[in-house]
């Protein structure tokens, strides 16, 4: 993935593994993070993608 690329979550790692969150525009803050259950941050992207696809990733206001 290109430095470039836009996407709608942000990976960042916990010791060896990446967990995604999402940039609330309205609250301004991020989601809490969720972990991606991978080690490899391509992966990771991967996982996040289909996470975000299924509805597993909430921005604050859609998530009570």
């Amino acid at each position: 993935m290109a430095k470039n690329d836009l996407t709608s979550f942000s990976l960042y790692q916990r010791g060896k593994v990446w967990y995604v969150r999402l940039w609330d525009e309205t609250a301004k803050k991020y989601t809490p993070a969720k972990s991606t259950g991978e080690t490899d941050r391509d992966k990771a992207i991967q996982r996040a993608k289909e996470m975000e696809q299924a509805g597993k990733l909430k921005k604050t206001e859609e998530d009570p």
